[in-house]
């Protein structure tokens, strides 16, 4: 039994040490970056989130290879996987408020996940 729950704990340690190090990435990402990256994580295409952001396809491929890089990851399916464990509730409310204001179309600032 004793096994057991020291596998369970070592577990759990390594899943809190995994998110902390996704957190610890996510706030070392640009604010446009931050953008972006939520935008994928809710399913968004390229094209999509250019249209989103006024910005070009390229610009959002360019975001995309350093968010990628940031987390050391290799395509967007796994950043989505990455970023499943944050919690973007508070984050993505307050961006939705200043993107959809007519006169306000910046970057959130301050915002966490």
């Amino acid at each position: 039994m004793g096994a057991v729950v020291n596998d369970l704990l070592q577990f759990a340690l390594a899943e809190r040490r995994e998110a902390h190090a996704t957190l610890t990435t996510w706030q070392e990402l640009t604010a446009r970056e931050r953008e972006v990256a939520v935008l994928i994580w809710l399913g968004m295409t390229n094209a999509e989130i250019a249209g989103r952001l006024v910005l070009s396809p390229n610009t959002i491929k360019t975001h995309i290879r350093h968010i990628l890089a940031k987390f050391n990851l290799s395509s967007k399916e796994e950043l989505r996987l990455e970023l499943a464990t944050l919690d973007f509730s508070e984050w993505l409310d307050s961006w939705m408020v200043q993107t959809d204001s007519p006169t306000n179309s910046s970057s959130p600032d301050g915002a966490t996940p």
